[in-house]
């Protein structure tokens, strides 16, 4: 296996990747919103289901001994449930459109800054480097940049929001050792998710080489 790469200057390369993405500051703003909006309205949906639940028990209850069902007291719970769903559906909707709109345009950027700079190599570069390897950086690389701009910056987000506001609502349910549990198992997760991801980045890395070897061997055979 080839050795590992690391960046060598990885505050640089944050700052120039955060300067890339400035001019689409506006679109960015509103997938962070939407993303952390409909993670809101995933948390606190849940509250109302059990509502729901507890006032058709109620009701269950009453019949059992000789009442009458009424459902009056559950249509504005549903109502809400229905509109807190439509909220969190077309916070999504924003979130998925805005950001394709923006992964594109960032994708569009890079590559022509990257057609650029290829122009202005000199052709010993060319030399030593295959089409092939040279194609699997426009292409692959590239997209990359794109995945991680459109997936992980937002799951980043989200996680945090949704840590945040399942901890208010267990909170808000006055159960003090489920709270317990939930803090306790936060920063367990997350060393387990961390060690599973110092392994799965190798690998991740070896599949890239590959798939750029196996790219670039394509290019220059056929």
């Amino acid at each position: 296996p080839k050795n590992e790469q690391k960046p060598e200057n990885m505050k640089g390369t944050v700052i120039r990747f955060f300067a890339l993405i400035k001019p689409q500051a506006i679109s960015m703003a509103i997938v962070c919103i939407a993303s952390m909006l409909n993670t809101v309205c995933t948390v606190v949906s849940p509250q109302y289901l059990a509502d729901l639940i507890n006032v058709l028990q109620e009701q269950i209850e009453g019949r059992l001994t000789g009442g009458t069902i009424d459902f009056s007291g559950t249509y504005t719970i549903i109502i809400r449930l229905a509109l807190i769903y439509f909220m969190s559906s077309l916070f999504m909707f924003v979130q998925q459109y805005t950001s394709a709109g923006l992964s594109q345009k960032l994708i569009c950027r890079l590559r022509e800054q990257l057609n650029s700079k290829l122009s202005r190599l000199p052709l010993s570069y060319y030399d030593k480097n295959t089409k092939g390897q040279v194609i699997s950086k426009m292409i692959n690389d590239i997209e990359n940049v794109s995945s991680s701009l459109q997936s992980s910056i937002v799951t980043i987000l989200t996680s945090i929001v949704q840590v945040i506001g399942s901890l208010v609502m267990l909170l808000s349910t006055g159960n003090m050792w489920m709270t317990l549990v939930a803090i306790c198992l936060v920063p367990i997760s997350g060393t387990v998710s961390y060690q599973i991801s110092k392994i799965s980045k190798k690998w991740f890395r070896r599949y890239w080489d590959t798939m750029g070897d196996l790219n670039g061997h394509i290019e220059e055979m056929y």
